[in-house]
């Protein structure tokens, strides 16, 4: 995750999602309160904050271990991904 809004503290340090170390990675967005994986599989992981469903999870709680978001829960086909402030 990034760093929230209220910090002033220096940059975070990466760090690795021990979940994720053995499984087929190709892709990671970083947001300031949120991030994902993308999977070769195509499966979408996400994980932080998720006020106005931001996750894409179908649910406002907020999560910190990578979440499978179930991409037809969207009304849309997914395209991508994307994490912004």
């Amino acid at each position: 995750l990034g760093v929230p809004k209220h910090t002033t503290s220096a940059p975070p340090l990466i760090r690795e999602v021990e979940s994720l170390r053995r499984r087929d990675v190709i892709a990671v967005f970083c947001g300031r309160e949120h991030s994902g994986a993308a999977l070769k599989d195509g499966t979408l992981l996400v994980w932080g904050f998720n006020a106005g469903v931001s996750l894409g999870l179908p649910h406002t709680s907020n999560v910190f271990e990578p979440t499978k978001v179930d991409l037809n829960f969207a009304p849309h086909r997914f395209g991508g991904y994307e994490c912004s402030e």
